[in-house]
C-alpha cells in the first residue's frame, strides 16, 4: 500500500442469485466516516496500563501506546520521539488516525470482509499512557475511544487538539487580571491531579484518567462544535470553558483553585529570584532572562502559571518525592515560556537536558554504577540509556524534566548548571588553531632582527613526499616556545618558520591549543585573545573534534563559522572528517587523532608557494614599470625564480591519501597554477623587454661608428678642398673637381640617412 493517510471502511455487493452477498475491506484517503465499533456490533472491552515516562515500545497488535512509546508508528503516538516536533498526542491522532484505527480494528474488519458475522463480539484493546496522565494523555485517550466506537472523531475535535498543543508546549497564558484564565480546562485538569487520592500509583492513575475523561466530555458539551480553537480558551466571566466549574463533580478541584493565590504568595516569598543568561533559539548569543527559582517543593499546585504571570519566564522548580534528602529532591523541573523574547529574540533550553544528563551519569557511576536500563531513549547519540533527564525536544526545548527513576543530583548542582551560563558551551575532544603571519625574516628585516635564537633547518616529517627534502633543507626555523594567553581552556606554543633564502621573508605560527574538558566557546575565545595581540592572521588552519553534544545546529554553525571564514569549499574524508577551505583559510571537522596527519605541513608549504608567487609577481612589475632597470635586479630576480622552479615548486607535496586529496583542492582554491602562469608570462614580458634595450643599446653603437666615419670622411673632403685651394697651379676649371668632390660627399650622406631610417623602420 502506498504510503500516506488510510483508512478502512467496509463494502458490500448486493447478493446474487448465484453468489451470496461479498463484503470486503475498502482503503479511503479522507472518509467523512470510518466505520466504528457500534457498526459493526463490536462491544470493546477497554484495560488500561501506566508504564513511566519516556518508556520506549514496539507495535503490539490489540495495543496502543499513547504519549509513551517513543516514536510514531502503528500502534504508538508519541511526539517525544527522535523526529519529533512541537506539537502534541492529540493533534498527532488527528492527523495520523490510521496508525490508530487500522491497528486497532484491522483485524475484526479483516473478518467483517470474511462475511463473519461480528455482532456481539467482545474484543479486548490496552492502551497504554504514562503514570498520572497529563491533559494531552486524558484527551488523546478521549479521541481514541471515540474514534474506534463511532468510526470519527467529535465535531470539535481539531480545535480541542490545537489547543491541546498549546497547552503541551506551554504557550497558554494565564493572567493575574482575569481571573477567567484560572479556570481553563486543562487547569481543571491539572488541579484534579493534585487532588489527595488513595491506592496505588495505578489506582491514581486510573482515577486521574478516567476523571479527566469526565471533564473533556463536559467540557466538549459545554463549548459545543466549534472550528476554533480558542474557543476553549477562557476570556470572561461564565465563559464555557469554565462552567466545568460549577459541576459538582468536580467540586474538591474549584476548592483548590481558589486557594491557589495564598498559596503562591507563600512560595514566592521563599524564592530565589534572580536572572540567567540562556542561549538564543537558532542562532548565536544569549540574552539575560528573569528566573524564579524555588528554593523548595512549592505549596502552590499552579505554579509555573504564577511565575509566568508574575514575570519570570524561566521557572526552576523541585517537587516531593519518596527518595528526596537534604540538599536533593527527586524530581526536578525546569521550564521557559516558549512565547517570551527580548527584541525578537527567544531563548532555548536546549543542551540543558544534555549536560545534565552528563553529570548525572558520572555521579551515579561514582556513586557504584548507573542502573538505568542502557537501551538509549534516543538514538543520537545524547544519552547512553532509557530513562535520561528529557532535553525537551518534543516542546522545542523549552521544558527540561528529571529522570522518572528520579534524579542523584544534588538540587544546588541542577541550579548552578543552568544557571552558569555555560550549558550550551560545545564541548572539545581536541581542538588546535594554528594561526600563520608573514614576516620578513631576512637578515636586514625588523623581524629577523628581534627574533634571536638558534635557527636550524627544518626537519621533514614523514607526511611529506621526499622529492619536498631540498625545501626543508633551505628552511630554518626557532624551536617552539610556550606564550601566554590569559585565557582559560587554552595554551599557546609560538614557532617561526622562515622561507628559502630565493623566497623572501618567512611566517610566524601561534599554535592555540586546547586543553582536556575545553569547549569550542574557549577556543574562539583563545584565538581572539591572539588576534588583539598581533593582528588578524595570513593563514589559519583549525582541527577540532567535537565532544558529545546536543547544541543547536545553527548556534553551531555560526560558532565554527568564526574559526576562519571557511564556508567557501568543503570535502568529506570519510571517517567522520570534513574539511572545509578557502584560499587563507583550512578547518579538518572531526578529525581522528593522528600523531601527523600532514595538514599543517600542506597547509605551511602551499603558503610559502603563494606568498612566493606574490613577492616575485610584485618584484617583476615593479622591473617592467622601470625604463631604467638595474642588470643587477634583473639578474638576481631572474636567479631567485629560476631556483624556484627547479629546486622548490612541486605541487605533489604530502605521501599520505588524505593530505594528497585536500593538497589538490587547496591548490585550485588558492589558484596556485594560475598565479605560476602569470609569473611565466611576466618573466617572458621581462625577456622581451631586455631584448629590446640590447637591440637600442647595439644601435646606438652602430650609430656612434657610423657617425664617427662620417666625421672623417668630412675631414677628409675638407682636407682635399683646402688642398686644391692652396695649389698654386689652381685653376678656374679646377672648381669642377671640387664640386664634384662634393656632389659625391652628399651623396654618400643622403644614402646613410636613407639606410638608417629604414634600420630604425
Amino acid at each position: 500500500m502506498a504510503a500516506g493517510p488510510y483508512y478502512g471502511r467496509l463494502a458490500c455487493d448486493p447478493p446474487t442469485q448465484i453468489e451470496a452477498q461479498k463484503c470486503y475491506l475498502v482503503y479511503v484517503a479522507e472518509p467523512e466516516r470510518l466505520l466504528g465499533a457500534r457498526a459493526l456490533g463490536l462491544r470493546l472491552d477497554w484495560r488500561y496500563r501506566f508504564v513511566p515516562p519516556a518508556t520506549r515500545a514496539e507495535s503490539t497488535p490489540g495495543v496502543l501506546y499513547l504519549d509513551v512509546g517513543g516514536g510514531l508508528r502503528p500502534g504508538i503516538i508519541d511526539h517525544h520521539g527522535d523526529d519529533s516536533r512541537p506539537t502534541s498526542t492529540a493533534e498527532l491522532i488527528l492527523q495520523h488516525r490510521e496508525l490508530v484505527y487500522v491497528h486497532l480494528l484491522g483485524p475484526a474488519l479483516q473478518r467483517a470482509t470474511a462475511g463473519e458475522s461480528l455482532k456481539g463480539t467482545h474484543i479486548q484493546l490496552t492502551l497504554v499512557t504514562h503514570y498520572n496522565p497529563d491533559f494531552d494523555g486524558v484527551v488523546s485517550t478521549y479521541f481514541v475511544r471515540h474514534l474506534l466506537e463511532h468510526g470519527d472523531l467529535p465535531p470539535s475535535a481539531a480545535a480541542l487538539a490545537r489547543y491541546v498543543t498549546d497547552v503541551d508546549q506551554g504557550r497558554y497564558r494565564v493572567s493575574l487580571d482575569q481571573p477567567a484564565t484560572f479556570f481553563a480546562p486543562h487547569i481543571g485538569h491539572l488541579a484534579l491531579q493534585n487532588l489527595p487520592t488513595k491506592g496505588t500509583l495505578h489506582d491514581r492513575s486510573l482515577k486521574g484518567l478516567e476523571t479527566g475523561l469526565s471533564l473533556v466530555e463536559r467540557v466538549l458539551s459545554d463549548v459545543g462544535e466549534t472550528r476554533r480553537a480558542h474557543d476553549f480558551v477562557p476570556h470572561g466571566d461564565d465563559h464555557p470553558a469554565t462552567r466545568w466549574s460549577t459541576d459538582n463533580r468536580f467540586e474538591g478541584a474549584r476548592e483548590l483553585l481558589d486557594a491557589e493565590p495564598e498559596r503562591f504568595r507563600e512560595d514566592k516569598s521563599k524564592a530565589r529570584l534572580t536572572e540567567t543568561r540562556l542561549p538564543i533559539r537558532n542562532g548565536g548569543g544569549s540574552v539575560a532572562v528573569p528566573t524564579f527559582i524555588a528554593t523548595a517543593p512549592p505549596e502552590s499546585r499552579l505554579n509555573k502559571y504564577w511565575v509566568r504571570a508574575s514575570g519570570y519566564p524561566f521557572f526552576i522548580c523541585p517537587y516531593a518525592t519518596d527518595v528526596d534528602e537534604d540538599g536533593r529532591y527527586g524530581r526536578v523541573v525546569l521550564s521557559l515560556d516558549p512565547v517570551w523574547e527580548v527584541d525578537g529574540q527567544l531563548p532555548s533550553l536546549r543542551a540543558l537536558g544534555f549536560a545534565l544528563e552528563q553529570r548525572e551519569v558520572e555521579v551515579r557511576n561514582a556513586a557504584g554504577g548507573d542502573e538505568r536500563p542502557p537501551s538509549p531513549r534516543w538514538s543520537d547519540g545524547t544519552c547512553n540509556n532509557s530513562d535520561p533527564w528529557y532535553d525537551g525536544r518534543g516542546h522545542d526545548f523549552t521544558i527540561v524534566d528529571a529522570p522518572a527513576s528520579s534524579t542523584h543530583l544534588a538540587y544546588d548542582e541542577v541550579i548552578d548548571i543552568a544557571c552558569s551560563g555555560r550549558f550550551w558551551h560545545v564541548p572539545l575532544a581536541r581542538g588546535t588553531i594554528t594561526m600563520m603571519w608573514t614576516s620578513d625574516l631576512d637578515e636586514k628585516g625588523d623581524a629577523a632582527k628581534s627574533l634571536k635564537g638558534a635557527w636550524a633547518p627544518l626537519e621533514r616529517p614523514h607526511s611529506i613526499d621526499d622529492r619536498m627534502a631540498p625545501f626543508y633543507a633551505s628552511c630554518r626555523a626557532l624551536p617552539l616556545t610556550d606564550t601566554e594567553l590569559d585565557r582559560p581552556g587554552v595554551r599557546a606554543r609560538r614557532e617561526v618558520r622562515d622561507f628559502p633564502p630565493e623566497a623572501r621573508g618567512g611566517l610566524e605560527l601561534l599554535h592555540v591549543e586546547a586543553k582536556p574538558g575545553a569547549t569550542l566557546e574557549q577556543l574562539l575565545e583563545g584565538m581572539q585573545a591572539a588576534i588583539e595581540v598581533w593582528g588578524e592572521p595570513a593563514y589559519s588552519l583549525s582541527r577540532i573534534a567535537l565532544a558529545p553534544h546536543n547544541t543547536d545546529p545553527k548556534g553551531l554553525d555560526a560558532l565554527i563559522h568564526q574559526l576562519g571564514d571557511v564556508d567557501v569549499d568543503e570535502m568529506p574524508l570519510g571517517g567522520d572528517e570534513l574539511v572545509l577551505f578557502n584560499h587563507r583559510s583550512l578547518l579538518v571537522r572531526g578529525a581522528g587523532e593522528r600523531k601527523d596527519d600532514g595538514y599543517l605541513e600542506v597547509f605551511f608549504y602551499l603558503a610559502f608557494v603563494r606568498e612566493a608567487l606574490r613577492d616575485y609577481r610584485t618584484r617583476l612589475s615593479d622591473l617592467l614599470r622601470k625604463k631604467n632597470r638595474s642588470k643587477k635586479d634583473t639578474e638576481m630576480l631572474r636567479r631567485d625564480v629560476l631556483a624556484f622552479q627547479t629546486r622548490y615548486y612541486d605541487l605533489e607535496i604530502a605521501s599520505t591519501g588524505r593530505g594528497r586529496k585536500v593538497a589538490e583542492r587547496l591548490v585550485d582554491a588558492m589558484h596556485l597554477p594560475r598565479s605560476y602562469g602569470e609569473i611565466q608570462d611576466q618573466m617572458r614580458q621581462l625577456a622581451q623587454l631586455e631584448a629590446r634595450a640590447d637591440s637600442r643599446h647595439r644601435e646606438k653603437a652602430d650609430f656612434f661608428m657610423e657617425s664617427a666615419l662620417f666625421f672623417v670622411a668630412v675631414a677628409g673632403v675638407f682636407e682635399t678642398i683646402v688642398a686644391f685651394l692652396s695649389w698654386e697651379d689652381f685653376r678656374f676649371r679646377d672648381w669642377y673637381w671640387i664640386g664634384g668632390i662634393i656632389a659625391f660627399f652628399i651623396a654618400i650622406w643622403l644614402l646613410f640617412v636613407r639606410m638608417r631610417a629604414r634600420r630604425r623602420a
